[in-house]
């Protein structure tokens, strides 16, 4: 691929990703304006009490991961999103109470430990879910951003 295939290419990916971005934020804010907050179902990684995750300097990762998604879900509803915070080790379990509770979307958040070589973020999505490739995409690239 040529210098000039390449940024051809990455112009018009650019341009999806703000296509995919107004139209997400367009249908938030439609949302928004009916009455109706997009439900945010937020999983601090891991458990207290039987795999506390990473461990390190005195913290666990429990621990950190919990005090992230509390300060997480203030933020979202601090500006109009509802929000449910749910700590468990079972993954079956945390997906079950998510379905239940009717999430828009489900965000698990965990803190994991460093080699030496480690860097940066990991962003998954379920493999059929193409607005949640667009959201990992378009979050894994903020990531690098700040």
């Amino acid at each position: 691929m040529t210098r000039d295939e390449y940024n051809a290419l990455r112009a018009e990916l650019l341009e999806t990703e703000l296509t995919n971005t107004q139209l997400a934020l367009t249908e938030l804010y439609e949302s928004i304006l009916e009455g109706k907050a997009m439900k945010i179902f937020i999983n601090p990684g891991h458990c207290i009490d039987s795999d506390s995750g990473a461990v390190g300097f005195g913290l666990t990762e429990a621990e950190v991961a919990m005090q992230i998604a509390k300060r997480v879900s203030h933020y979202l509803a601090a500006v109009g999103y509802k929000t449910k915070v749910f700590q468990y080790d079972g993954l079956e379990e945390i997906v079950d109470v998510s379905n239940y509770w009717d999430a828009d979307l489900f965000v698990s958040i965990h803190c994991n430990a460093f080699n030496g070589a480690a860097r940066g973020t990991e962003t998954f999505y379920f493999h059929n879910s193409v607005e949640g490739e667009n959201l990992a995409l378009l979050t894994f690239g903020d990531c690098h951003k700040i």
